[in-house]
């Protein structure tokens, strides 16, 4: 795990040397904005002519580097990389980092999720595709992502399961958007995802508050929106429950490695 002293009041730098700032200000076209995406290549990248499974992630300013972290919790980053540099299955991953001005809207389906989708699909995985050695296809381009970052990634599951094989779920807020199981029953159909892998994540401690005002349980809700989705899609859906789980990037990283593994083993 590296460690780079940083000035100021941010802790140093936990991000592995095989993490790289691929763009400062990569363009999120549909959307008028860009954004910061860093890319981790496989500790065997530079030496040979393979080519590699890829998972895109949300929230990138956390999934590698305590440095640039945010959330609740403070700066605690999900240790992918230190995750990824210890694995037999190498991969490259590719986070986009999210805009608190924005977050809200673009992880979203109804609002800007769909544009923000667009931008996966049509804009960065094409770049991704075209300038490093990826295997292209479905059943080797992930996704993940959590809280509001895990409820897009379902709706990207949902929207393109032509393009995403494996879907990492993580706390989603399905809170957040009425009509989660009325989406998944006019969407979800064996043709078109029953060749996806859903892996669905939350913490027994985890309640929100809905727009109506109802007290939610987002374990509760994230079984059934999970079953549901496997009796409507025949895809293969994977729940696990932390009960002591909270909502926080502390879960998340604990989390991850049982993820990946279940992701690269199936």
């Amino acid at each position: 795990m590296g460690a780079h002293a940083q000035s100021g009041s941010r802790p140093a730098s936990t991000a592995s040397a095989r993490v790289q700032r691929l763009d400062s200000a990569f363009a999120l076209t549909p959307l008028p904005r860009q954004r910061r995406v860093w890319i981790y290549l496989p500790p065997d990248y530079a030496v040979t002519h393979r080519r590699y499974p890829v998972l895109y992630m949300h929230d990138g300013e956390s999934v590698f580097d305590q440095a640039t972290a945010t959330g609740r919790q403070g700066p605690v980053e999900w240790q992918v990389d230190e995750t990824l540099d210890a694995t037999r299955q190498p991969c490259i991953v590719v986070a986009v980092a999210s805009d608190p001005a924005h977050r809200m809207q673009e992880y979203n389906p109804r609002e800007e999720g769909r544009a923000y989708l667009t931008f996966l699909v049509e804009t960065l995985k094409p770049y991704i595709d075209q300038h490093y050695r990826t295997r292209p296809g479905q059943p080797y381009t992930y996704l993940a992502g959590s809280s509001l970052g895990g409820l897009i990634t379902f709706y990207a599951g949902l929207y393109y399961p032509q393009v995403f094989g494996g879907l990492g779920v993580f706390s989603p807020s399905f809170w957040a958007v009425p009509g989660v199981q009325d989406d998944v029953r006019q969407t979800a159909r064996p043709a078109r995802h029953r060749r996806q892998r859903y892996y669905v994540y939350a913490g027994g401690q985890e309640a929100r508050q809905a727009p109506n005002g109802q007290p939610v349980r987002m374990a509760a809700d994230a079984q059934a929106v999970a079953t549901l989705l496997r009796a409507q899609s025949g895809a293969t859906v994977q729940v696990v429950i932390n009960p002591d789980g909270r909502h926080g990037a502390q879960a998340w990283q604990q989390a991850f490695p049982a993820f990946y593994y279940w992701l690269r083993h199936e």
